[in-house]
């Protein structure tokens, strides 16, 4: 038998180029419809902002999730901005949340349906701001986080009072699975919480304001903890089901993305006055951030060296989010006009 011929050669290299330029445009084809599909499932609200981005385009991207103070149609929605671009145009989704937080494959959101009667949720959504599973919550919204690997999520309520500076507000602080849905309840109830050595069962114990520490299903988080009037800063054991104080006076703790640093926030001599500090673990050193305006936030780390927070406007529904550096003292800039609850994703959502 006789092999191919040198024409017949040229003929099926012809063709196999021709084959592999064909898969691969129907690959390219295939990725854009699939792209196109996800965007088409994340509505975008339509807004009174010329030329508002398209939702899902944001969050192809690495961006910022906030909620909208804007006055008008798009107060209190979930919206968007691409992370190189914080203060441009946003996207405006058509969820409404009081707090929210997110990684590049899920997010959570604490909301109070008002009307007749005022009904609370907690919902986990996909990265791309799918409905998903419901968590049952009492009470206003406070707080809310995930771990950074997404598999934990975070919330903390009001049971009683509006604010950490009301006099016998009590709050309730759970850690649900994300995957499952499993829950370790009302943590004052379900973690045993050690003070100065002693186990406290004291009926004014109060828990919020989770942060969890980085790696995948971390078992470390930290937290506050209060009782007799006065907080700790306390370190959470997931798997002993403990919070164990490490430091007192701290409120609302926030781990940097490295895992190396803690901002918080501290009395400064009134039940309704704050000033954030900054502490190195490794060194145990603690001083205050460049902020000296009184925030009651829960920061949000943009990177290593800076963090977000919102601020109320005096005398106004609006609030803004500035950000402070968390190694100098460096007065804080407004990051973003108009928004409040800043979550920052640092890849496209999933």
């Amino acid at each position: 038998m006789t092999g191919p011929t040198r024409g017949n050669r040229a003929a099926w290299a012809g063709l196999a180029l021709v084959l592999v330029l064909v898969v691969a445009l129907t690959g390219t084809f295939l990725i854009q419809a699939i792209r196109a599909q996800r965007r088409a499932r994340v509505p975008t609200a339509a807004t009174q902002l010329d030329r508002a981005l398209d939702l899902g385009a944001v969050l192809d991207r690495p961006h910022i999730l906030f909620r909208s103070s804007a006055p008008g149609p798009t107060y209190g929605r979930v919206a968007a901005v691409p992370l190189t671009d914080p203060g441009g145009k946003r996207s405006v989704s058509t969820m409404s949340c009081d707090r929210i937080a997110a990684t590049t494959d899920g997010a959570i959101c604490l909301a109070a349906d008002r009307g007749a009667i005022t009904r609370y949720r907690a919902e986990l959504l996909t990265g791309r701001l799918a409905a998903g599973r419901l968590i049952p919550i009492t009470g206003i919204p406070s707080r809310a986080r995930l771990s950074p690997d997404g598999s934990w999520a975070a919330t903390t309520t009001f049971i009683s009072g509006q604010g950490y500076g009301t006099i016998g507000f009590s709050t309730e602080t759970k850690i649900v699975e994300r995957s499952d849905g499993r829950s370790f309840g009302n943590l004052e109830k379900t973690f045993s919480t050690v003070i100065g050595g002693r186990v406290v069962t004291a009926s004014d114990l109060n828990i919020w304001g989770v942060t969890f520490a980085p790696g995948p299903r971390p078992n470390l988080f930290y937290a506050t903890v209060a009782t007799g009037g006065s907080t700790w800063l306390a370190r959470g054991d997931l798997r002993g089901r403990t919070l164990t104080a490490v430091r007192e006076d701290a409120e609302c703790p926030s781990l940097s993305p490295d895992g190396r640093t803690l901002v918080y926030k501290k009395r400064a001599g009134s039940r309704v006055r704050w000033r954030y500090h900054v502490l190195d673990l490794a060194t145990g050193l603690e001083r205050p951030l460049s902020e000296t305006r009184s925030v009651d936030d829960q920061v949000e780390w943009l990177d290593n060296e800076h963090v977000l927070y919102s601020l109320a406007r005096p005398g106004s529904a609006q609030a803004d989010v500035w950000m402070a550096d968390v190694r100098s003292r460096a007065r804080p800039v407004r990051f973003m006009r108009d928004a409040s609850s800043p979550a920052v994703v640092t890849g496209p959502a999933s």
